[in-house]
């Protein structure tokens, strides 16, 4: 029986935009430690420049994050099957800067800037073009505006529609649309101190895999969790945005007890939770009570926002990029600990949860492979 695994990340925080520059940098003794947060974040180049200077900056985020897996993927003896592998990306505001920068040309009487060329680098969808083509992915390809695109991409594989897919979030610096939430943060009292909103975008490969296979046998080191399922309510905005109403905390419940009964897991074998927490006190809050409702023992917490931001369309696979390497590396690094020090712990399953600018809010269930594949570096 095929089962559906992260075989590969790409990253691009201002954590870092390596796995192993994130995980390293999680592991500082202090936030402090890590270089200087600057917006926008600078992204190493992955393909030849003219190819770059073709593309908007949002779509060569998603380039980046893809193709640095995709790279990597090539070097297996078991090929991916491009007409099989499909491309599924979330986003919240997709190209906003291109689009105003496109507006005020327009405005002001450029017509070379409005050009069929760059306006098609407006569109949210651009950056999946340039990801199939760059990669020659011919599978399912979409994007979707605040909504769960690993659950979309999930339901895809298993049923049969791809064999594996590329999926990610992206959501770029814009200089307006960021001080606007800067705004909001810092004339209302509902946001904590700790909110930072920021830029980001990550992608994993999901893949369809029989664990007898020996496609399986040879990705098995690649591998960085299996994933059981997923569950999607709506709590009727981001917080972000209207975070001085009350959230219902059975949002946050019903999620995660659908999930785990779906899947028929008892709740004290999650060892892990990563929050969508992100400094909202009434969202914050209710998420809280329904982890304390739900899960009778203590359960291990984990607060990636803290120190990636709010990263909006591009949180929730963020978040499951750091699950999926706390999984793998059966530890949980220092910067995301109470006591600022890697705890090394059997973590067997953990939840995801996340939530997405039209309020749609999603819990995501891992689990970790085989202990004889688990790799305790």
């Amino acid at each position: 029986m095929k089962k559906i695994f992260i075989t590969g990340m790409g990253i691009i925080s201002n954590v870092g935009v390596t796995l192993e520059e994130l995980w390293s940098n999680l592991n500082k003794s202090s936030i402090d430690d890590i270089s200087e947060y600057t917006l926008p974040i600078k992204i190493p180049l992955i393909i030849s420049k003219p190819e770059v200077r073709r593309m908007s900056r949002y779509a060569y985020m998603a380039v980046y994050s893809t193709k640095i897996i995709a790279d990597k993927r090539d070097d297996r003896k078991s090929k991916l099957d491009r007409d099989k592998t499909g491309t599924i990306f979330n986003t919240g505001y997709g190209p906003l800067s291109t689009n105003i920068k496109f507006g005020e040309s327009v405005i002001k009487g450029n017509a070379d800037f409005a050009s069929p060329t760059v306006f098609s680098s407006t569109v949210s969808n651009a950056c999946v073009g340039n990801v199939c083509m760059i990669n020659q992915l011919k599978g399912p390809s979409t994007i979707l505006l605040g909504s769960n695109n690993i659950g979309y991409s999930y339901e895809l594989i298993r049923d049969g529609l791809a064999d594996g897919i590329f999926t990610g979030g992206i959501e770029e610096y814009c200089r307006e649309l960021f001080q606007s939430f800067e705004e909001i943060s810092s004339t209302n009292t509902y946001i904590n101190e700790g909110f930072r909103i920021s830029e980001g975008a990550a992608t994993i490969l999901m893949e369809s895999l029989d664990e007898k296979s020996e496609e399986y046998q040879e990705l098995k080191e690649e591998i960085f969790c299996e994933i059981i399922g997923y569950s999607d309510k709506n709590m009727g905005a981001h917080p972000a945005v209207l975070g001085n109403i009350e959230f219902d905390s059975d949002v946050f419940a019903s999620n995660m007890e659908s999930l785990l009964k779906a899947e028929n897991i008892k709740a004290e074998d999650v060892e892990l939770i990563v929050n969508a927490k992100s400094g909202i006190r009434k969202s914050d809050e209710a998420e809280a009570i329904a982890i304390k409702k739900i899960f009778s023992k203590e359960v291990l917490q984990i607060s990636p926002k803290r120190v990636v931001g709010e990263t909006l369309g591009a949180s929730l696979t963020i978040n499951t990029v750091i699950a999926a390497l706390c999984l793998k590396q059966q530890a949980v690094p220092s910067l995301l600990s109470k006591d600022n020090s890697q705890i090394n712990k059997t973590i067997r399953y953990a939840i995801v949860n996340g939530y997405d600018v039209s309020g749609n809010t999603t819990s995501i269930l891992l689990k970790a492979v085989d202990k004889g594949d688990i790799n305790n570096e």
